[in-house]
């Protein structure tokens, strides 16, 4: 039968070698995925201006552009982002001086093929030739956290990681061409011309997951979903409406949007 040690220096030592080992085996983990939710709200936000620079905030969901990013970490780890929120420097997020917050980008390392899926939920950066900043986890992700500047893409995309497509261009009507069947294309002219006007929250394959949303939709309006067929599939739209105004529409948009559903978009339908 083995005998414990009872001199205190060897219980001391034999204690400062389990840590020690306890340490070795620790590994820190990190979620390597762009959180969905936060405590700050929706902003677009007003034109400012930083170092004799003015900026225009705006929603652009087709935002696609290659420069400099640069990368961010313990000096303002814990600090209030732009909108209302606790900057993470482990958490996959980042800063732009214009798209809304929160948004969500796909950061591509053009140097080594690298891609994220990155939170906006900050402004900046400020210097010049750089599109985007990113946290210290992202730029370790990205591999150039070492390098502190590289050059990337950064692409507007869905929570999930879908770009968005461009819009795709209206065919032009000829006298021998069919009346085109009614469709949900987005506002360009006044309601009263265009026809009736909804907020589309969403579209989906299952009925059953359009369903599952419409709780979180009450108190904004008529909740509707309509069935459609798209490219020969068949989907179901979730929206909000009629509204018989523009001004009414764009306030249900920013409520919407508020609730967590970025995507959502103002459609109508035209008249026949």
């Amino acid at each position: 039968m083995m005998r414990r040690p009872n001199n205190p220096a060897t219980l001391l030592l034999l204690a400062c070698l389990a840590l020690a080992l306890s340490a070795c085996g620790t590994t820190r983990h990190y979620d390597d995925r762009a959180p969905t939710t936060g405590s700050g709200d929706y902003k677009v936000g007003k034109p400012y201006k930083v170092g004799g620079v003015w900026y225009k905030p705006r929603e652009d969901p087709f935002y696609d552009r290659v420069g400099n990013a640069s990368w961010y970490g313990r000096d303002f780890h814990g600090r209030s982002t732009a909108n209302g929120e606790r900057f993470d420097m482990n958490k996959l997020t980042a800063a732009h001086t214009t798209l809304p917050m929160p948004s969500f980008v796909r950061v591509t390392n053009l140097s080594n093929g690298r891609s994220l899926v990155l939170r906006v939920n900050d402004r900046g950066p400020f210097a010049k030739g750089r599109i985007i900043d990113v946290s210290r986890r992202a730029a370790q992700l990205l591999g150039f956290e070492k390098k502190g500047v590289e050059r990337v893409r950064v692409q507007a995309v869905s929570a999930d990681g879908r770009v968005l497509g461009k819009p795709a261009r209206r065919p032009r009507r000829t006298a021998s061409a069919a009346p085109p069947q009614p469709n949900l294309v987005p506002v360009n002219t006044s309601p009263a011309a265009a026809g009736p006007v909804f907020v589309q929250v969403g579209s989906f394959q299952s009925s059953d997951n359009a369903m599952q949303l419409v709780p979180r939709l009450q108190g904004l309006g008529p909740v509707l979903i309509q069935s459609a067929v798209v490219d020969g599939q068949s989907v179901f739209r979730l929206r909000i409406g009629p509204f018989t105004s523009s001004e009414r529409a764009l306030e249900t948009l920013r409520m919407v949007r508020k609730r967590g559903f970025y995507e959502a978009r103002i459609f109508t339908a035209p008249v026949s």
